[in-house]
């Protein structure tokens, strides 16, 4: 199946999670490390019609997060 960017699901929040908690990328988080995967959860649940968020699926395996809300962009 290979490299898939799609939009996030319910599921995906204990990926982002873990993504978002690697020693290489924590560095430059705007989340604290303390962030729970229920938050993420909830902030998924909770986007608006701005709110755009999606992963990098490899083989059924989120690798990338990225989102755009307003005007800000982030990725991992």
């Amino acid at each position: 199946m290979g490299l898939v960017v799609r939009s996030v699901e319910a599921n995906d929040a204990k990926s982002i999670h873990h993504i978002s908690t690697q020693d290489s990328v924590l560095p430059y988080m705007v989340w604290l490390p303390s962030l729970r995967i229920e938050q993420i959860d909830l902030m998924l649940k909770n986007l608006g019609p701005n709110d755009h968020h999606f992963v990098a699926d490899l083989d059924g395996i989120v690798v990338g997060y990225s989102k755009q809300s307003g005007t800000e962009i982030a990725c991992w």
